[in-house]
């Protein structure tokens, strides 16, 4: 039952909580070791984080908190306990505590007090950029995505599930990190929607203040080529193999040219339009210059691909259009009430020509 391979290793980033699996699968294979036992002997234990644990250990149950979803029609509502059989992915329960001594056991290249938990070229390969759209964007390590902010470089990932939501950002630069979790999803309307890009953005203004943003480009030169670059291009943490591919309907940011030779954009689930300007480095940055855009060309110009940042997002063919979509499934709604309509018409001009008993009587 393998799915079938979309793209060759290597060629395309594309996150998925079965990959996190599969590497949990690789330390068991490489160690001996179940992956929970494994993680509680060599991260857990010598950083002290006696309030962590793979699962949710019966110990710390008690002290658990309680998950909430955003509903609009009701605002908050309790999530009940769900089990993940992803582990690693969406599987540890910690604190802020216990991540705070993670963190520092990152920013010191593996070291905490007299422990040594990796070697310095192990955490600079964890911050290593090993993929990106650009040479110049914004792209993966190991584990770890890259970012910026007021000029400071900052490595991290994100994560959550029903009712929690957390974010980690170390930057070694600085010497400084962070890590934000809440027993709120961030839905839209959610009280935490849009958080982690407000705290991040906030706490680097605060350790620096001034910083330029990406000098932006604005000239008509650019119509012609953002017109091939506008279109939507849809997520790749969908399935390419099953009829949950449809999702992928849902999952997509459109792009739109404009003719002063910007690009217009909409992520899925935001109300938020983002303006993008052709920069000195090749790249299409965010008028914040908090986001960026690169582009894979195929022939005559024309994108297979496109980088949000680090994601890989890959451009919608002509049948897999939404417009298409709505069309064909209002045209086959269509014809399915005209042939229910017409027996159901047969039936109604059947019942309306009989005479009643009464009537025949009479006669």
């Amino acid at each position: 039952n393998t799915p079938r391979r979309f793209a060759m290793a290597g060629d395309i980033y594309s996150y998925s909580n079965y990959g996190m699996s599969l590497v949990g699968h690789v330390v068991e294979r490489v160690s001996g070791s179940e992956y929970g036992h494994y993680i509680d002997t060599n991260i857990f234990r010598p950083l002290g984080m006696g309030s962590s644990s793979v699962g949710l250990a019966a110990d710390l149950r008690p002290a658990a908190a309680v998950g909430y979803r955003f509903f609009p029609e009701d605002g908050l509502r309790r999530t009940r306990e769900s089990f993940i059989n992803l582990a690693p992915a969406g599987s540890i329960y910690s604190t802020a505590a216990d991540m705070a001594s993670y963190m520092i056991a990152i920013l010191q290249d593996g070291r905490f007090d007299s422990q040594v938990l990796f070697s310095p070229k192990g955490a600079q390969l964890m911050r290593q950029r090993h993929h990106s759209g650009a040479p110049t964007q914004w792209g993966v390590g190991l584990g770890f995505t890259e970012t910026e902010r007021q000029g400071i470089s900052w490595y991290g990932h994100d994560g959550g599930r029903e009712g929690y939501f957390s974010f980690l950002f170390v930057s070694p630069d600085e010497g400084i990190g962070f890590f934000v979790v809440t027993n709120t999803d961030p839905l839209l309307g959610s009280p935490v929607f849009g958080l982690e890009d407000a705290f991040l953005s906030d706490f680097s203004d605060h350790l620096r203040p001034f910083e330029a943003e990406p000098q932006l480009g604005r000239n008509r030169d650019n119509e012609e080529t953002v017109h091939l670059l506008s279109g939507a291009y849809k997520m790749l943490r969908t399935s390419t193999t099953s009829f949950t591919r449809i999702s992928s309907l849902l999952l997509r940011m459109t792009l739109e040219s404009t003719e002063d030779g910007a690009l217009h954009g909409t992520l899925p689930g935001s109300p938020d339009l983002l303006v993008f300007h052709v920069s000195e480095d090749g790249l299409y940055w965010s008028e914040d210059g908090k986001n960026s855009l690169s582009f894979r060309l195929g022939p005559g110009g024309v994108p297979t691909h496109m980088y949000w940042n680090h994601v890989a997002l890959e451009r919608v063919p002509w049948y897999e259009a939404m417009a298409l979509h709505i069309g064909i499934l209002g045209a086959s709604v269509l014809g399915l009430l005209s042939a229910l309509a017409w027996p159901a018409r047969w039936g109604w001009r059947q019942v309306r020509g009989r005479r009643p008993a009464t009537d025949l009587a009479r006669v």
